[in-house]
């Protein structure tokens, strides 16, 4: 039996894992079919509001707050108990806060210029959902990464990644999708090899 356990262990953890990827999987065809409904823009985050962030939106392309909802996730719990989410959006690919925004005010439409996903050079290489850390919001307004403040801060990339993104919530790594809807692992150290180079792995090519 000892030698057992740790084999039924890894067992299970791969199974939360599956559920792990079926989940992003869903919520980005899901994200893809609402895109392809409005000229190829993405749904919105909770800058807009609570009834215009993406996961209250996709409900309308039958995805459910489970499937928002990672069970390796510590906090899945409370995020569950409080309307969140184990996932978030790059917040990149929704273009430019609009200056009300950034000055305090709650305007209807947060974003400006958004780009649609035709407009992307590289959506094989555009990262669209990603394992959001612990550290991150557990209710409505933790749906997207704060990666804005990456830009700002560009000496702080790899500290800012590793606050915001969980790197290593499953075995081998993080797991993420795309902008043309396949599913990317990274495995331990890889995001942040690119941050130190001062690569931005959130960054939208135009």
């Amino acid at each position: 039996m000892a030698i057992a356990l740790p084999t039924l262990a890894l067992a299970r953890a791969r199974g939360r894992q599956t559920v792990c990827v079926r989940n992003l999987q869903q919520l980005t065809i899901a994200a893809r079919q609402y895109a392809a409904d409005y000229e190829g823009v993405l749904p919105l985050t909770s800058h807009s509001g609570s009834e215009s962030a993406w996961l209250k939106t996709l409900q309308g392309y039958g995805i459910t707050p489970a499937q928002a909802l990672c069970p390796d996730d510590p906090l899945r719990g409370r995020r569950q108990r409080q309307g969140g989410t184990s996932y978030a959006w790059n917040e990149q690919l929704l273009g430019e806060l609009a200056a009300a925004h950034d000055a305090g005010a709650r305007p209807q439409v947060a974003y400006l210029a958004a780009p649609s996903l035709e407009q992307l050079a590289r959506p094989a290489e555009t990262l669209l959902l990603l394992e959001q850390s612990e550290a991150s919001g557990t209710d409505l307004r933790g749906d997207h990464i704060h990666n804005r403040a990456w830009k700002r801060f560009p000496e702080r990339l790899c500290e800012l990644l590793q606050s915001d993104l969980a790197l290593a919530r499953h075995p081998g790594g993080t797991l993420t999708t795309c902008a043309d809807g396949h599913l990317q692992h990274f495995p331990p150290g890889a995001l942040e090899a690119l941050a130190r180079q001062g690569d931005d792995p959130l960054q939208v090519p135009l």
